[in-house]
């Protein structure tokens, strides 16, 4: 995949990349994973040029987007738009615009489709995880498939928490998926 470089961005904190302008991984969980009430399932990011080919390609398949189908997951994932503009859309939601500064929640078994504008582009940080936590929160209507998208704008905090989960996942400190976690549920 290349190595982790980091750099400052300008106001307050360091991002993460790759030495492509993508950095993904993809975890096996453990029943002590399981355990703990929420897990990471992986996470990534990726930085769209105008005019870029969208989805990347080098995904599982069980993870591949395709504008003219869509798809379903078996997971949730919170996607965070940081730069440019797109459009998602869902089986409970129309085609929305989706500008920097969004986050995109997408459910387990809930269609859905979203990409960035070809002639704009983006940058999406993106986390999947599953677990009871996660799903007493969906079951007593804290988050809902309804109400999919949030537009929380450029927020210090919650970058530095998709950085912070790339880190973890990529160099595996011990415990980092109980690290994990906490970084996602304080993105939640």
């Amino acid at each position: 995949m290349g190595y982790i470089r980091i750099k400052n961005i300008g106001f307050g904190v360091i991002l993460v990349t790759a030495k492509e302008p993508l950095l993904y991984k993809y975890l096996p969980v453990s029943q002590a994973d399981k355990n703990w009430g929420l897990w990471a399932t992986g996470c990534g990011f990726a930085s769209i040029n105008k005019g870029d080919q969208y989805p990347p390609i080098g995904h599982p398949i069980n993870y591949q987007l395709k504008w003219d189908t869509g798809r379903r997951l078996q997971e949730f994932q919170l996607l965070y738009i940081t730069k440019g503009q797109g459009v998602f859309e869902s089986e409970h939601t129309a085609l929305c615009e989706i500008k920097k500064g969004a986050l995109i929640f997408l459910f387990p078994d809930v269609w859905h489709r979203y990409k960035p504008h070809s002639h704009i582009g983006w940058d999406e940080y993106w986390v999947g995880f599953n677990g009871e936590i996660i799903q007493k929160l969906m079951a007593n209507k804290f988050i809902s498939p309804l109400q999919p998208t949030f537009n929380i704008g450029l927020d210090e905090k919650i970058l530095e928490k998709y950085i912070n989960l790339n880190l973890f996942l990529n160099e595996e400190p011990i415990g980092f998926n109980q690290l994990a976690s906490a970084e996602i549920f304080g993105i939640l």
